[in-house]
């Protein structure tokens, strides 16, 4: 269904913000990295008015983020007014592809930014600190996160994965010095 409404877009000669941003939908809807020269091909079309438009920019950095081309998803990111969803967005991504120390650094950008995380932040936060495995780095995120997020199942469940990844890493290298 995406291929064909991707495809109706280039029969469309003089199409507006509402085409433009169903375009990038659909290419976020692909999202396969076959799908990055169109994007390009049609985002070097758009006239500079519409690269402003909220709504367009907010499709571009879905469709950059679904098809993996982080690169230009952060070039996006740098141009919109950003939320806790693009925040979150940007550090899903991140994760899914091993750079969680990333995700990290742009939880700390958001809190200079002054946006307030909500239960998924954490959720990717947890994740990010079980992928590197610190522990100093995950206590202090856990001790960032307000105790009333505490009492959600899925921040619960993430913690114990986080703490039981951090035990077996300490477990494996307590090992491997005794050897």
């Amino acid at each position: 269904m995406f291929n064909e409404a991707a495809e109706v877009f280039f029969k469309i000669s003089n199409p507006d913000a509402i085409i433009y941003m169903l375009f990038f939908n659909a290419c976020a809807g692909i999202g396969t990295k076959n799908v990055l020269s169109l994007i390009e091909k049609v985002l070097s079309t758009v006239p500079k008015y519409y690269c402003e438009d909220t709504r367009i920019l907010i499709a571009v950095f879905d469709a950059y983020i679904k098809c993996g081309d982080l690169l230009n998803a952060e070039k996006v990111f740098s141009k919109m007014k950003r939320t806790v969803k693009s925040y979150g967005n940007l550090m899903n991504a991140y994760n899914k592809n091993n750079q969680s120390n990333r995700t990290l650094r742009l939880y700390e950008q958001m809190k200079i930014d002054d946006i307030q995380p909500n239960s998924f932040i954490y959720v990717l936060l947890i994740n990010a600190c079980a992928n590197i495995g610190i522990l100093s780095i995950s206590q202090s995120i856990y001790n960032q996160i307000s105790s009333n997020f505490l009492t959600h199942t899925y921040i619960q469940n993430a913690l114990i994965d986080m703490w039981v990844r951090l035990l077996i890493n300490l477990y494996c290298l307590f090992l491997f010095k005794e050897i």
